[in-house]
């Protein structure tokens, strides 16, 4: 019998009986063919049984020292293994026996032995999902891998890393990578391999040749330190908020700022559009793409505090000054009232705390140059957050791609000008963004950067957005003013303007602004507003009344603003700024964009949902009768947004949630609040709304739109409390509106005593102190994702 030179003389070898095949006839027969096939499955299977045993004495054997024979045996055991995995289909699994011989393989002190024994499991992890799934449960295999990062030998290191991106391919392997500390373990293996190195210092980009906006690294050096940062970057894009949370310790913070290095280099590459082709023999192209290292800084850097708040009495006195009295008088006379100027006395404070920590170049001579050649490069574009967004980790899903990118004009940057004459905006990139597809939005380089230059002499200004996530001293000071004013985040916009010169046109915005003069000085011209109805938020437009004003001055006060000025001015009013001095101006604005649910509406819409959760035990347990109440509850809901579209006392501003001092139990502020709340109360009480909450139905059945859109966010509320399905909000407010009609209208004299019953049980029985405890939890909501999303930025921006 002829004898299979590879296994059977292995087996020999090693002292084991070789088995003895049946002969198999040859035919052309269908039925002869099938057995023939089955025939050599079951061979295959039995031979993949006897590589077990043969693998375990070759590998006890060989472990006294290098014998040659055995090597090649084990080799060869491992290369039949590789092609029977090959072609294995998409549901056979590896057989446990042979799993349990892997880790002593890779760990084999022979180079050629472990990198063949990494390419088996590569494959596997790659070649069926089962097989990925089988690898991954196997905590051995996985440790060995781990450990076999740190060997000595460069090639055995590179196929290590390897498999490891292959069990990274499936859900399973990354989580199981993860429970075992893969993340952290390859973050200290990303420093060790740069002790010495220097990985930042030459790293280059490479386009991608798909046309992709996005380019990808290279370096001269080997990459293995690639693979290494590959790895750590997948993983780091799988954890969940927890782990991503305990990751950034002190063991980790040099990688971070390993990444740091790497994408402050990266970022000056790609303000300068240095491309290399990676052509060269000692260049090292990676799969890495930039947005890779942007995303794994900004998912790190999301739950570690850059930053804290000001004390609530610092906050205060840098704005207010010195007495509460100045907070307190500025609340009762001119809060969403009037404009206001902080004088002279408040210079002091404002240049150490605002300007001195934020931009330190404010007392050169030369403050202008250094804002065009050291502070406007380093900005990278903030995409813009949603304000119903309450999941960081799928805002990074979605901008992954726009994570890091160069500015880019009106979403972070405009250069313009007013012709004052007729309150035109000249734009500077207008003409660039019509002659690009409307998809791809105008995107800085470092020509643009001389060409805003040349612009700002010329007479453009400089205004630029975000910058509460460019300055860490800024976000500071941003976060404690939030705080102070119960909203859970604030803008700050920065104007840089020359002199003899006019910026934004005569506007109005939807948000109170603090503008806050650090150089030069401006005129300003503030309007009163035409309306008593306060803007709602993104809301705003420059309609109608802008052109009532039109280019007359009269009727308006002129405010000279100087260095050190704070001016309030509160949302709807009409202003227009221009310089007129010799000297240019700088001045950033601070925005209280009061978002719906922290206008007065939304607390009155928070109450009368936690009112009613709270008080259905006082409702008849007849389920007609409950269905009639909750139809009634529906209808006084959009009572609430009818109230709000017609009364200013609705638009206000909530101030419950303040961090202010003054904010206590029979305080001012709190009785202030109090007082508000019981006005919005007998606003209520005294308007039926029903007829026409009908009417606004019947609008939205005509429209096809949702009546209960604007106050979605009111849903979130679930997330932090146990409810019954029964109150849940998607049921409370979730009906077909189509279905409410019908009910309202088949039944209206029913519905119209029970929507009257629950408003005046309602506006009897509801407490105010109980309403704000929950109110706090919706700030935290919104807080928290804004809180992270600005951390990220800080960090890609690291400029302070």
């Amino acid at each position: 019998m002829r004898r299979n030179s590879d296994m059977e003389l292995g087996m020999e070898m090693v002292g084991l009986e070789v088995p003895r095949r049946k002969r198999r006839r040859r035919s052309c027969s269908n039925g002869k063919k099938v057995r023939m096939e089955e025939e050599e499955e079951t061979n295959d299977e039995a031979e993949m049984a006897a590589l077990f045993p043969l693998l375990v004495a070759a590998i006890s054997k060989q472990r006294d020292g290098r014998k040659e024979g055995l090597v090649l045996l084990i080799k060869k055991c491992l290369k039949r293994l590789r092609l029977w995995i090959a072609s294995s289909d998409d549901h056979r699994s590896l057989p446990v026996a042979i799993l349990s011989v892997i880790p002593p393989i890779l760990s084999s002190r022979v180079p050629s032995i472990a990198c063949l024994g990494a390419d088996v499991i590569g494959l596997a992890c790659l070649q069926s999902f089962e097989m990925n799934r089988q690898i991954s449960s196997e905590g051995d295999i996985l440790k060995t891998l781990l450990l076999g990062l740190s060997r000595e030998n460069r090639r055995v290191r590179m196929r290590f890393c390897n498999v490891i991106l292959d069990v990274c391919c499936s859900f399973s392997g990354q989580k199981r990578l993860l429970e075992l500390s893969a993340l952290e373990t390859l973050m200290l293996v990303s420093c060790f391999l740069q002790v010495g190195g220097s990985l930042p210092e030459t790293v280059m980009l490479h386009a991608i040749e798909n046309g992709s906006r996005s380019y990808k690294i290279a370096a001269t050096e080997d990459e293995l330190p690639f693979l290494v940062l590959g790895a750590a970057f997948t993983l780091i894009k799988s954890c969940n908020i927890e782990r991503l949370a305990s990751i950034m310790t002190k063991q980790s913070r040099p990688f971070f700022n390993l990444l740091l290095k790497l994408w402050s280099k990266l970022r000056q590459q790609m303000l300068l559009h240095k491309i290399c082709s990676c052509k060269g023999d000692d260049v090292c192209p990676s799969d890495i793409c930039v947005s890779d290292v942007a995303e794994s800084i900004f998912r790190l850097s999301t739950y570690s505090q850059h930053s804290a708040s000001l004390p609530n009495q610092d906050t205060e006195r840098i704005i207010f000054g010195r007495h509460g009295s100045t907070f307190k008088n500025f609340i009762m006379e001119h809060w969403e009232h009037s404009p206001f100027l902080f004088g002279e006395a408040f210079q002091p404070f404002v240049r150490d705390d605002v300007i001195g920590s934020a931009l330190g170049c404010i007392n050169s001579k030369d403050v202008i140059q250094h804002f065009f050649s050291s502070i406007f490069p380093h900005m990278v574009s903030c995409p813009p957050i949603s304000s119903d967004e309450f999941d960081i980790v799928h805002f990074i899903n979605k901008e992954r791609e726009e994570l890091g990118r160069p500015l880019t004009y009106e979403q972070d940057i405009r250069v313009l000008k007013t012709e004052r004459n007729l309150n035109r905006e000249d734009h500077l990139f207008q003409g660039e963004k019509s002659r690009s597809c409307e998809d791809s939005p105008h995107v800085f380089s470092i020509e643009d950067i001389r060409k805003c230059e040349e612009a700002f002499n010329s007479g453009h200004t400089i205004a630029i957005r975000g910058m509460e996530f460019r300055f860490k001293s800024i976000a500071a000071v941003v976060e404690g003013l939030a705080n102070l004013f119960g909203q859970p985040s604030m803008g700050v916009n920065l104007y840089l303007t020359p002199p003899d010169s006019q910026g934004l046109a005569r506007h109005y915005d939807d948000h109170c602004v603090f503008v806050c003069q650090l150089l030069g000085s401006k005129e300003w011209m503030i309007f009163p507003p035409n309306k008593c109805l306060l803007p709602r938020l993104y809301e705003c437009s420059y309609g109608s009344d802008v052109k009532e004003v039109g280019s007359i001055r009269t009727g308006g006060m002129s405010i000279p603003l100087k260095e050190g000025d704070i001016l309030y001015v509160p949302r709807g009013f009409l202003h227009e700024a221009c310089t007129t001095t010799h000297s240019p101006s700088l001045h950033l604005t601070f925005a209280v964009e009061v978002e719906a649910p922290f206008q007065w509406e939304g607390f009155m819409h928070v109450a009368l949902r936690h009112w009613f959760l709270n008080a259905r035990e006082l409702f008849p347990l007849d389920a007609s009768i409950r269905a009639l109440d909750m139809e009634a509850m529906r209808h006084l809901h959009i009572g609430v947004m009818l109230l709000g579209d017609t009364s200013p006392l609705f638009r206000k501003a909530c101030l419950v949630n303040s961090s202010s001092s003054y904010l206590n139990a029979n305080n001012w502020l709190y009785e202030n609040q109090r007082a508000h709340f019981q006005q919005l109360l007998h606003e209520m009480s005294i308007h039926s709304m029903f007829t026409e909450a009908c009417h606004r139905l019947t609008q939205a059945i005509h429209t096809k739109e949702d009546p209960f859109q604007r106050i979605s966010w009111l849903q979130d509320l679930d997330k932090n409390e146990e409810s019954s399905n029964e109150c849940r909000i998607h049921n409370m407010y979730g009906r077909a509106v189509k279905d409410m009609y019908q009910s309202c209208f088949r039944d209206q004299e029913k519905v119209e005593a029970a929507f009257l019953l629950v408003k005046s049980r309602f506006c009897e029985q509801v407490s105010f102190d109980d309403v704000t405890s929950r109110y706090r939890l919706l700030l935290e909501r919104y807080r928290k994702v804004r809180t992270q999303y600005a951390n990220g930025m800080l960090s890609l921006h690291h400029l302070a």
